[in-house]
């Protein structure tokens, strides 16, 4: 609210960090039974995602298709960090 208010960059670059650990915890506690933690999953709430599809994207992507092309989760995030081998891709090459 105060970085909006304020306009600081300062604050807004905060709470944008703040947020995602928000999502890391709540990723972490979406993978226990909704008994053990149930409120903790909860913190992906505080970002623009919803944790409920979440949870269903998130088994049915990346449990089934683990790390592979077929998996969305990676296949989605492979332009920003080369997870997945490809023909015409060489990490090395990026590296230097």
């Amino acid at each position: 609210y105060m970085a909006a208010r304020t306009g600081s960059k300062v604050l807004s670059s905060l709470a944008g960090l703040l947020l995602v650990g928000c999502w890391g915890v709540g990723h972490n506690f979406m993978h226990q039974s909704d008994m053990q933690c149930s409120y903790w999953r909860c913190g992906i709430d505080l970002t623009p995602f919803s944790s409920e599809y979440q949870r269903m994207t998130h088994a049915l992507s990346h449990h089934i298709y683990t790390n592979l092309h077929t998996d969305w989760e990676c296949y989605n995030s492979d332009d920003l960090l080369a997870f997945l081998p490809g023909i015409g891709k060489n990490v090395n090459a990026a590296v230097r």
